[in-house]
């Protein structure tokens, strides 16, 4: 678990990067999987562009960045490969509820570090077909160097949405699917929910109040 817990530290450092990063010249094609998820960032670090320098993200801020991450992520597919086989015994009720939860968790955990990764380069080198899905593959520079990054795309409507990430060689679904499957194996799936939910309540859940 504690291998796991490190993993994830280093992922939410990484993803708070990625999705606040500057966007450098790269090989996107306009209309390009590449091109959308370029659009993501530039859309995220427009929010950001507007609060004061070294400030936390006012609660307006938030609500905007958490808008463009409902629209651009499915939640509802990184949920389900999250779970992996626990979510067929699932019902409708207690998918909607998880969710929710899966959300809630990845947002308190990645959006909170927005503000102090904003600025940071991440360049694009390419996009494959991966079965059903595009896979566009993007360098981030962090302090240790290039960190490479896969965005996960599934076809939506016409556009895309992000359904999983890897971040230096590790799929962001395989690591919660470790977390999740290691609860409900020693315990249960209502015991996930749980813990979820406790997590949810801990430490801050918002940033300081802006005069």
């Amino acid at each position: 678990m504690k291998a796991t817990s490190l993993k994830l530290n280093r992922l939410a450092f990484i993803l708070a990067i990625l999705v606040s990063s500057v966007v450098l010249p790269g090989v996107a094609v306009a209309g390009s999987a590449s091109d959308w998820v370029q659009g993501t960032v530039v859309e995220v670090t427009r929010t950001l562009a507007t609060r004061n320098s070294g400030a936390d993200l006012t609660h307006r801020q938030m609500n905007e960045v958490s808008r463009i991450f409902g629209k651009r992520f499915s939640f509802h597919e990184m949920a389900r490969l999250a779970l992996d086989q626990h979510w067929r015994g699932l019902s409708n009720r207690e998918r909607t509820e998880f969710v929710s939860l899966f959300r809630s968790l990845l947002e308190r955990s990645h959006l909170w570090k927005l503000s102090s990764h904003a600025g940071s380069e991440q360049r694009y080198i390419g996009e494959r077909m991966e079965g059903d899905q595009v896979v566009v593959r993007a360098l981030v520079k962090v302090d240790d160097g290039d960190v490479p990054v896969d965005y996960f795309l599934l076809p939506d409507n016409g556009s895309w949405k992000i359904c999983d990430l890897s971040i230096d060689g590790v799929r962001l679904s395989h690591i919660y699917r470790a977390e999740f499957n290691k609860v409900i194996s020693e315990s249960s799936y209502k015991e996930l929910v749980r813990k979820m939910s406790a997590k949810l309540e801990e430490g801050p859940t918002a940033p300081r109040s802006k005069k």
